[in-house]
């Protein structure tokens, strides 16, 4: 049946999403415990506010594709022309963005003296980044052939984290971070430039300027929502090294926070896999079932979490950070409710007709958090505390207001029989 196809198709996809993220994400945590115990807490916060910094040029690089893109790819699955267009665009888009973002970052390592002092690591930081952003990942989503493409690009992670365990010995190799991911993703893009054509049959091909500038257009919108989350969600690094520059605090939070990014990348696979699956499908049911079986799940995990949070921090990441476990309490409510926010957000709402109320729901958790952290510097309550109260209250506004647009707009949830 093509319902149980298109399922099965969901499941494998959702699995091969599974392991890429885990290659750039999962064993990313992994090397953590290693790099906390053999770099000071000052210098991981420096480690950490450059890759909360990268992560908003991340941002910009991709500029919404993961979405805007993947849709398109999703629609017109069987059009080779179609995705040659799309797939050239795409990467004429990010290039230009790339050289862009480095002129900028250049000159602000002329006049800003944290980025003189660290500006090999900072510029090393943006390479990696960078060939990271050339992957086509929106591809491999919406024709759902993630298999052959994960289980390479994972081989070739895994040999950059194991570089690091090998060569990252004191603060003085710290420049093994950004060389390891550098690597890893170079020879990856390589990869996928082979594979895009051989297998796939996707290729560069010539494009107008109008056609650029519409797939930029349709970019642009998820671009907005996605740089409003970004911001609400890596100012607090770039806050607290302002606050307390080099200071073990930064290294607490930025130890916390990655505990907060693991949720959310083990959220996001299942999100992005359904988003093209929806487009086709329109199975709701399968969206509501997936809210409601995670519930308890999450909810016994955030308590058992809030119990053990002392305990958790220092086996995972050292007896330095005993004193995080407060920090990683506070940031438990925007735990709570990461996966149904994202499940609700682009793979429901989207095939709704409201990719509109979808992308601003991140510009209202943006104001919430910005407004907070405002009245607080004002009220000079503003600590490592508070600021990590105010991004779990951004993350519950933005929770609240997607699932009551989907209540409010219950009447398109048209059920297509053919998904079950």
């Amino acid at each position: 049946m093509p319902g149980s196809k298109a399922k099965s198709r969901l499941v494998k996809n959702t699995a091969y999403l599974y392991a890429l993220t885990f290659s750039s994400q999962i064993i990313n945590l992994c090397t953590i415990p290693y790099q906390t115990r053999v770099l000071t807490p000052e210098m991981y916060g420096v480690v950490g506010f450059t890759v909360s910094l990268m992560n908003i040029f991340s941002l910009v690089l991709n500029f919404g594709f993961l979405y805007s893109a993947t849709k398109v790819v999703a629609e017109n699955s069987n059009d080779k022309q179609c995705l040659s267009k799309t797939y050239t665009a795409v990467a004429v888009i990010k290039t230009t963005i790339g050289v862009v973002l480095a002129l900028i970052l250049g000159t602000a390592i002329m006049f800003v003296p944290f980025l003189r002092e660290y500006s090999v690591l900072v510029m090393l930081y943006y390479l990696g980044y960078f060939f990271a952003a050339m992957l086509p990942d929106y591809l491999y989503r919406g024709v759902e052939r993630m298999g052959a493409i994960t289980i390479r690009i994972v081989l070739i992670r895994l040999a950059s984290a194991a570089a690091i365990f090998i060569l990252l010995k004191s603060d003085s190799d710290v420049l093994v971070l950004p060389l390891a991911m550098i690597a890893g993703n170079l020879i990856a893009f390589a990869f996928c430039l082979w594979f895009d054509s051989v297998k796939l049959g996707v290729k560069f091909c010539g494009v107008s300027a109008r056609y650029v500038t519409s797939v930029a257009r349709d970019g642009f919108p998820y671009f907005v929502s996605r740089a409003a989350g970004t911001v609400y969600q890596s100012a607090n690094a770039v806050i607290l090294s302002a606050m307390y520059p080099a200071q073990a605090v930064v290294g607490w939070f930025n130890a916390s926070d990655k505990v907060l990014s693991v949720v959310k990348q083990v959220s996001s696979p299942v999100a992005d896999s359904i988003f093209p699956y929806m487009v086709k499908q329109r199975n709701y049911k399968l969206a509501i079932k997936l809210m409601v079986i995670s519930a308890p799940i999450i909810a016994l995990g955030c308590a058992a979490l809030f119990v053990f949070a002392d305990e958790f921090c220092v086996i995972l990441f050292g007896n330095q950070y005993a004193f995080a476990g407060d920090v990683l309490r506070c940031l438990i409510p925007a735990m709570a409710v990461i996966f149904p926010t994202y499940i609700i957000c682009f793979p429901v709402l989207v095939p709704m007709g409201l990719s509109h109320y979808a992308n601003a729901s991140t510009v209202i958790g943006m104001c919430v958090q910005l407004a907070s952290l405002a009245i607080l510097y004002f009220f000079g309550a503003l600590n490592v505390y508070s600021l990590c109260l105010c991004a779990s209250a951004s993350e519950v506004v933005v929770f609240v207001f997607r699932l009551a647009v989907m209540v409010h707009f219950r009447d398109r949830m048209v059920i297509n029989e053919n998904a079950d």
